[in-house]
């Protein structure tokens, strides 16, 4: 499928203004600017088969932006100072490939494997110039940063009587390449694996552990290459006449585990995000569904 779109821009870049509140960020506008325009294009194919219960699909998907807008800086390394200004820029596109599978193993149907396999290609363009006079014109530099993603993500499931068993993997290698920053190149892994179980204990009552491994590898700051073994407890109890009342506990990182950290690298080049998280909790919730059926029409 073919889609063209035409985006809208903030009224606020079009005003030809000098905002100097902050003297080392310095807003300007511009009057020039156009609309950006995106291309999308998509690909769906999916297929199942009734006898062995095989079911995969495939994607692909490409999208490209013309005249986007891009909040140029040019920025004074003695001083600190910067100055911003909305400009249009071509060159920013992505695409998606991606394909997956789901199928059961024994005829009972109860253990499923499933697997999705994907690549992601994003060029990301903006504008970044360094200068040793802000006050003297002079022509935005173009910057481009290459990001290539490739995942893998498997899981397996098993349906046993009143319990049910998730065990699931995923791998994600990230790669970056900027075209005008000191740091030319940035990869890293992602790597994820655990056990996720529910049971009914017994009637009304249920129980979920989730369990699972997280590792960082690759990051420039050597502490954020890390191992997080992140566990969750969720226990559930329905009660009262026809189970209006849930009554619910959840232990929430129960090692303390949880990092405050996330991988990016924009066309700015900006390459850790930091972010705060709520760490290990526990908390009791009490959930009452009120179902009250229509009254018969006469």
């Amino acid at each position: 499928m073919i889609k063209y779109r035409e985006g809208l821009i903030p009224m606020l870049y079009y005003l030809e203004r000098r905002d100097t509140s902050n003297p080392l960020s310095i807003s300007l506008g511009n009057a020039n600017l156009k609309n950006p325009h995106n291309l999308d294009l998509w690909l769906d194919i999916s297929n199942r088969n009734s006898n062995t219960g095989l079911q995969s699909r495939l994607e692909w998907t490409y999208t490209h932006t013309y005249d986007a807008i891009s909040m140029s800086r040019t920025y004074e390394s003695a001083s600190g100072r910067s100055i911003y200004k909305p400009l249009n820029i071509n060159g920013n596109w992505n695409t998606y490939l991606g394909y997956n599978i789901s199928i059961p193993l024994n005829k009972a149907k109860s253990l499923t494997f499933s697997n999705n396999t994907s690549i992601r290609y994003i060029n990301s363009c903006d504008h970044l110039t360094e200068v040793e006079d802000l006050e003297k014109d002079c022509e935005p530099e173009k910057n481009t940063v290459r990001n290539i993603r490739l995942t893998e993500n498997a899981s397996a499931k098993w349906l046993l009587n009143s319990m049910t068993i998730l065990a699931n993997g995923k791998i994600t290698y990230s790669r970056s390449h900027t075209s005008n920053l000191a740091t030319q190149t940035a990869g890293v892994y992602d790597i994820n694996y655990g056990l996720t179980a529910t049971k009914g204990i017994v009637k009304d009552l249920d129980i979920k552990i989730e369990s699972t491994m997280w590792m960082h590898r690759g990051y420039t700051d050597k502490s954020m290459n890390s191992n997080e073994f992140i566990t969750n407890i969720d226990l559930s109890y329905a009660c009262l006449k026809n189970r209006p009342l849930i009554l619910k506990f959840i232990c929430h990182d129960l090692f303390n585990q949880i990092n405050s950290v996330y991988y990016s690298l924009n066309a700015q080049g900006r390459v850790e995000k930091w972010y705060n998280t709520l760490h290990s909790y526990y908390m009791f919730s009490a959930i009452y569904r009120f179902n009250k059926k229509p009254k018969p029409k006469s």
